[in-house]
């Protein structure tokens, strides 16, 4: 998200004093620690708004749905950086089959066998060759 748009959700924060909580899991092997999975954005403003600590709605799940998560709820409500969706999209891959990935997430079974493809590829590349395909 744009500064810009930072600084507006910052002050909307500010003015209404409340905020949708953003959603986490638990790490299970680090207690005390949270992974987000639907809210960066919002957790980003309240860092940067001094906030040390914020109201947070604790999804517990194991590795294939937080990443099913973060696979799906970020597609929804922000654009993709290609590189990184082919890395998320790779390490879901070691868990959950193609196939049954095209039943949950945004992407088709053509378009997800295309970001796995440049998984493999320096993120640098990766994103620069995907980034021609949207153009084309």
């Amino acid at each position: 998200m744009p500064d810009e748009l930072l600084e507006k959700l910052a002050r909307n924060i500010l003015d209404q004093g409340r905020y949708p909580p953003p959603i986490v899991r638990s790490y299970p092997e680090l207690p005390e620690e949270f992974q987000e999975i639907d809210g960066h954005q919002r957790i980003e403003v309240l860092r940067r708004l001094g906030h040390d600590a914020a109201l947070c709605y604790v999804w517990e799940c194991d590795d294939a749905t937080a990443l099913t998560l973060l696979s799906t709820l970020n597609r929804i409500h922000g654009e993709d950086v290609p590189a990184r969706r082919a890395m998320l999209l790779a390490e879901l891959n070691k868990m959950i089959p193609t196939d049954v990935m095209a039943t949950l997430l945004p992407e088709d079974a053509s378009a997800i066998e295309q970001l796995l493809a440049m998984s493999g590829v320096r993120h640098g590349q990766a994103a620069r060759r995907l980034d021609q395909q949207d153009r084309a």
